[in-house]
């Protein structure tokens, strides 16, 4: 039995076959296409999304992983509103999810929000989420979301940034 660290998920299952009279196994590794569940965390930055192949007398590595981590973003002078945070919540349930992860844990697919700078901004979050800001980096913009609704989730997402910074 062989295992190997390829340093962040294996997306789907490996593919075997021969060239050059060597048999090689190939996986795609890199958690893009996938959301939390309940198993390991990848930091979105960090993942070095690539295709691996193997060969039975292989001698290259990987180079290290990069395991820094980002601070989770925050400005003690912006109040959060309880209120407009549950609204928040409630909006990410809906829409944001799927790709940012349950409870705001990120796990690859997309940024931690937590850790982004963007939500500290008002405007910044209308011309991310509203206006397609991130649209060329494949964040898709929603603009049937209204402002109230991503002011919510601005609150929602410092409120649950400073949670984390407190553990």
């Amino acid at each position: 039995m062989w295992s190997f660290d390829a340093q962040v998920g294996i997306q789907a299952q490996p593919i075997t076959y021969r060239a050059g009279g060597r048999q090689l196994v190939t996986v795609i590794v890199g958690w893009r296409g996938s959301g939390y569940g309940g198993g390991p965390v990848w930091e979105y930055r960090q993942q070095r999304r690539r295709v691996l192949t193997f060969a039975l007398d292989g001698r290259v590595s990987l180079p290290p992983a990069d395991k820094s981590e980002m601070p989770f973003a925050d400005d003690p002078a912006l109040p959060v509103d309880a209120a407009k945070a549950a609204v928040g919540r409630a909006v990410y349930n809906a829409r944001c999810m799927i790709c940012h992860g349950p409870g705001l844990r990120a796990s690859g697919a997309a940024p931690d929000l937590r850790r982004s700078s963007i939500p500290l901004s008002r405007d910044a979050m209308v011309s991310v989420l509203r206006d397609g800001a991130l649209r060329p980096a494949g964040m898709p913009d929603f603009k049937d979301i209204g402002l109230a609704e991503t002011e919510g989730l601005q609150h929602y997402i410092r409120a649950e940034a400073r949670a984390a910074a407190q553990r």
